[in-house]
């Protein structure tokens, strides 16, 4: 018995199952949870088309800065954390990159900027 995303999962407390099947559980969850080439993961919260094709072009072409600064350009006003995700998945891919560096270490420096504005007044 495989279970699928689209598949309610049964409730393995109130029910009895079989070895196989919670084997079969674990595996579409770990599956599911498994990162891409690119690092994407599934629960990431795209949101759009847009993100979608975002995240299909660095899956496709993982070692392109330019991708993936369209992709944080692209996520310019999304919550700080969801910005920060895209910066960092980028960053394990190319540490080398001083582009990526640059813009993460800028947007976050605007952040903390932002929160002692905030706090002094």
């Amino acid at each position: 018995m495989a279970f699928g995303l689209d598949q309610s999962v049964p409730n393995y407390c109130s029910t009895m199952a079989s070895a196989a099947d919670i084997s079969n559980f674990l595996e579409v969850i770990c599956e599911t949870l498994t990162t891409s080439a690119s690092g994407a993961h599934p629960f990431l919260g795209l949101q759009s088309e847009v993100d979608i094709g975002l995240e299909d072009e660095v899956a496709r072409n993982p070692y392109s800065v330019k991708s993936w600064l369209a992709y944080t350009d692209a996520k310019s006003s999304a919550a700080p954390a969801v910005r920060y995700s895209v910066y960092e998945r980028s960053l394990r891919l190319m540490p080398g990159s001083y582009k990526l560096w640059v813009a993460y270490l800028s947007d976050r420096q605007r952040q903390v900027r932002d929160l002692l504005q905030a706090s002094c007044m």
